[in-house]
């Protein structure tokens, strides 16, 4: 998920500035990454089980979301092409 949100991340530091980006779909994309980190990070286990429960209870539903976000995003060109396109190869990484 790391590499994925780094994808979306670039995109929005190279027009860090440019108002247009601060609301552009790589940067809505970024926030909702940012989202699943931070459950991530407050997820409580002693097991791999447990982790694994955890993740499809909490993650998997923002996750869902996020890639019907950008499976909706229409005609993406450069960098946010390469994103999403990178983010749909790593899919069933994910899950």
């Amino acid at each position: 998920m790391i590499h994925i949100a780094r994808k979306f991340k670039e995109i929005v530091k190279i027009g860090k500035g440019a108002k247009i980006l601060q609301h552009s779909k790589a940067a809505e994309a970024a926030t909702k990454l940012g989202g699943i980190f931070h459950i991530e990070h407050d997820l409580s286990y002693t097991t791999g089980e447990e982790k694994a429960a955890q993740r499809r209870l909490r993650l998997k539903p923002l996750l869902n979301e996020f890639y019907r976000f950008i499976g909706e995003i229409k005609h993406p060109i450069g960098k946010l092409r390469v994103a999403i396109n990178y983010a749909l190869n790593q899919k069933e990484r994910v899950y």
